[in-house]
This record gives C-alpha cells, structure tokens and sequence, in this order.
C-alpha cells in the first residue's frame, strides 16, 4: 500500500475519535484536501485520473442534479506493511480497483465513474450516475450501493489472498451525495467536498471495526486467555539456542490470533496497558519456563510504559525465586516508531530500564527512518529486522548490501542483530554474511505454547 500504510499509523498512536467535517470547515482544509491539492496522478492506474472525473461529472450533472460518491478505504492492522513489499501490498489495491471497474453498468447500479485520486495507500474513490429511474439519488440509496461495494471487494479479497493478509486489512466503503453547485460554489469544491464526506463516512465503519475488535479483545482479557508463544532464538554460527522470542496467541475465530494484530489493536483501542500487564504475567508465570534452560526471554514492550514495566516485572521476578531469572534474562523489544517519535523520554526510559539490570532490544522497521545518532544514544543491546528485510534476502542484493551495513554498525557498538521470520536456509546463509548473529523463523522451529529447545545445527 502506498506511502507504506500512512494512514494505518496515523491511526495507531491512540483511540482518538474520528475527526467529523462541519459546515463552516473548507474541505481543501481537511487531510484528504491536502493530499488532493497536490495530486500527481498515477499513470499506471488502471483508473480514471480526478481531472478526467471532474470532467466527466460536469458532464453528469447536465442530466441529473445530484451524483453518488464512494471512497473505498483500505487499512491495515499489525505489521502487513513490514512483512511484504511494496509491489505484494499494490496487488491489495489492484484486486480492488478491478472489482469496482468489473462493476461498470452491472451490479451496482450505474456506477460510471470510478476515479483514481492518486491515494493508492488509503483507497480510491467512485462516482455514481443517477439510476434511469430516479431523477436524483438519496444518500440511503447511495450508501447501500457502498454496502453492495464493500461485500464484493471483502470477498474478492477473501479468495485471492492468503488468510494471513485477508485478515490483515479492513476494507470499508463510505458514501456521499453530490448536488449541482448553487451560487459562487465552483465544481472542484463540491466534487472534494463530496469525497471527503465520503472518506469520514469509510472512517467512521473502519472506527466501528476497531471499536468491535477492541470489544473482542477485552472480553478475551476478561476470560484470562492470553497464551504465550515462545519462538527459539538461534545462534547461526554456534548452532544453538540462546533464548526465546515471547508473543501472544489470541482468539482462534478472529485476526487477533496474530501477535502483532493483537498489539496493534490493543494500541489503537487504548488497551494497550492491560494487554502488557497480562501478557507479562502470563509469560514469568508460565509452568514450563524453568525448562528453558540458559537464554533470554525477548518481551515486547511499549515505548511509553517501558518503566512500568520494568518495575512490574521486577517484582514479579522477586516473587518467583523458583523461576531462576533474573533481570538479566528479559530482554525488552521496543518498536523504534514509538521511540522516535518520544525521543527524550524513550531515552530517559532506555537508561532507567537498563540501569534496573534489564536489556533492551530496538524492532527496525522496513518503512522506519533509521537515524544512527539516536541509536547510538539509545545504546540498545540488540536490534531485530524482520518481514521483508529478511525474507528472500539471499536474492535481494539491496537488501544484503543494507543489512551489512547495519551488521557492521552494530559490531562496532557490541549490538547484536536478530532476524525473524527466517523461513529459508539460504536466507540463513546470506544473514550470518551480513553479521546477523541469532535467527528465529521456521526454519529452525515453529512457536510453541512452551520453551521447547529444537536440535539446530550451524548455518
């Protein structure tokens, strides 16, 4: 998705509610406004560019005084955008955009128009031309059209991709209606005023769908059924293993299921606190820990309750003597956005933390900034890539040329690299090449309800 699934961020720092256009505010104003200010169409879109679509509006509108306008918004959970390419994520939009042009004249009415807006990363939007029998279109009739919509692409969707994508994205459809311009008002007003509208109306379902998955996930916290998922960690030179990558196993019937989901929603739903809390506790109480043997214990933690947690943990540590951990032993995983963007505090909270006897971990991510001066300021004990920096790395001569570098920046500074989501020996390979020293993925073992240590040998 376009922009690296901008709007899925700007989503995630909290449960804000969504932002709602009034009268008086300009619609050129408003972030959808902005984008389209400044538009530079996409000439390989297979839809029409917004300058064709105004052209072709005004063209409507000497039949019929009002037009039916959806925006198609698309929004991503947990790390989809991490772990595939830009090229994997464009085949998303592209099944979309063809439903909506497979839909011309056909099953949804008269839609006419369907117009690339250049916004590849949210979504695109569609005209609709009154209905032969209607002079003018409603905003119910309007808005079940969205509905027809949203259906046909979630199912489209659900047949061509693999459930661990499909389930990844929400897909919601908004709908507005567009009336002739009175006065002083010009075309181009309208038509932005109009898709904005449309835009907060695909906001305001993705809202309810958040607000439902965070339902889903009280209700699981309720029931006390967080489940840790422990994934070997591996020396690729010594062949062994060092410790243990801790995630989470939520409700099997929903996408919560996927560690990163979970957290992810959690974080938007403003659960996030709880979630941690549950999570490591449930993780230091769990009956088979005392089998791990030696290693660490990689714990995510969020950048703003990194010293809470530490303090909670601390004292759970203190109350189970019998565990034969130390502070030592857990490793925090901090995501580098969330520490970027509170740089000062997350640098205040990363010296208390390890002053506290705990090590810290930063999660790289693909579509992050990597300023090198904050990391060495933060002085983290480990970095960690995953997704699509490692996968296929071995083809991906960028890609090595990238992780050697941070390799060799990261044996200067005594920081160790670890690689999820090795799935390929030959990814393997190339990895320790590049100075990765521990490795986790399927090629080593799958993660497991408890700390099993699986016979490796060296890469």
């Amino acid at each position: 998705m376009g922009r690296d699934g901008a709007q899925g961020q700007a989503a995630a720092d909290g449960p804000a509610a969504p932002r709602v256009e009034t009268e008086t505010t300009s619609p050129w104003g408003s972030p959808l406004g902005r984008w389209l200010r400044g538009l530079v169409h996409d000439a390989a879109s297979e839809l029409p560019s917004l300058s064709e679509t105004i052209a072709a509006v005004r063209n409507e509108l000497e039949h019929s005084s009002t037009l039916g306008v959806l925006f198609v918004r698309l929004e991503h959970w947990g790390h989809l955008s991490r772990m595939y390419s830009w090229r994997e994520l464009e085949e998303i939009y592209r099944g979309a955009s063809q439903v909506a042009l497979g839909s011309l004249g056909s099953g949804i009415r008269a839609m006419d128009l369907p117009a690339d807006v250049g916004l590849q990363g949210e979504g695109f939007a569609v005209v609709l031309s009154a209905p032969r029998e209607e002079l003018d279109l409603s905003f119910p009739m309007v808005d079940s059209v969205a509905e027809r919509l949203e259906a046909a692409i979630n199912e489209h969707l659900a047949r061509s991709l693999v459930p661990r994508v499909h389930e990844r994205l929400s897909i919601t459809v908004g709908a507005a209606v567009l009336q002739s311009p009175r006065g002083e008002q010009t075309l181009e007003d309208l038509i932005v005023s109009a898709l904005v509208e449309a835009d907060e109306s695909a906001r305001q379902k993705q809202w309810r769908h958040r607000e439902q998955l965070g339902e889903r996930l009280e209700e699981f916290l309720e029931e006390g059924g967080l489940t840790p998922l422990f994934r070997p960690l591996v020396h690729l030179r010594q062949g062994k293993v060092v410790g243990y990558q801790v995630g989470l196993r939520g409700p099997a019937s929903t996408s919560l299921r996927y560690d990163d989901v979970l957290f992810d929603v959690a974080r938007r739903t403003g659960l996030e606190h709880r979630v941690l809390d549950s999570y490591h506790e449930a993780v230091l109480s769990h009956e088979h820990l005392a089998d791990r043997g030696d290693g660490f214990l990689l714990i995510s933690a969020g950048s703003s309750e990194l010293i809470e947690s530490a303090v909670r943990i601390n004292s759970l540590l203190y109350g189970a003597p019998g565990r034969n951990l130390s502070a030592r032993d857990i490793v925090f995983l901090v995501d580098t956005g969330q520490v970027l963007r509170h740089f000062p505090i997350s640098l205040a909270s990363f010296r208390s933390v390890s002053e506290l006897g705990f090590r810290l971990a930063l999660d790289l991510q693909s579509d992050c900034p990597l300023p090198l001066d904050y990391l060495r300021e933060l002085e983290p004990d480990f970095l960690r890539l995953s997704g699509r920096s490692i996968r296929g790395v071995h083809r991906e001569q960028d890609e090595f040329d990238l992780l050697y570098l941070i390799g060799r920046f990261a044996v200067r500074r005594g920081i160790e690299v670890i690689a999820s989501d090795c799935d390929d020996r030959q990814d393997a390979l190339v990895l320790r090449k590049a100075g990765v020293a521990i490795a986790s993925g399927e090629l080593f073992a799958p993660a497991s309800t408890r700390p099993v240590k699986p016979e490796v040998s060296p890469a």
